[in-house]
């Protein structure tokens, strides 16, 4: 059923969250991550995440004070990570 509207006065389905990170939502119904849900679901730590967006490989956007990543962006920062080769993660930290 859809009752709310958006200021774009688009339809809006009621099951959504009110706010995006909402606590008790899923990723699959919000459109933006908070970084504590964004690194849950892609397995980074805080630091990793704060680190990929100052080099510009992760782009974040803000929503008041928080700090959100929108489901594209999170994507196409997983898309754009290298390929692990064949042998590279038994030779990690071996210097020859």
């Amino acid at each position: 059923m859809i009752s709310k509207l958006t200021p774009s006065s688009k339809a809006v389905p009621d099951n959504l969250p009110n706010q995006i990170g909402e606590v008790g939502s899923s990723a699959a119904t919000s459109r933006a991550f908070a970084i504590s849900d964004f690194c849950r679901s892609y397995g980074i730590g805080r630091t990793t995440a704060y680190a990929e967006i100052a080099a510009g490989r992760l782009r974040a956007v803000k929503a008041g004070s928080r700090t959100l990543i929108t489901c594209d962006a999170a994507e196409a920062w997983l898309a754009a990570l290298p390929q692990l080769t064949r042998g590279r993660a038994r030779d990690r930290g071996r210097h020859m």
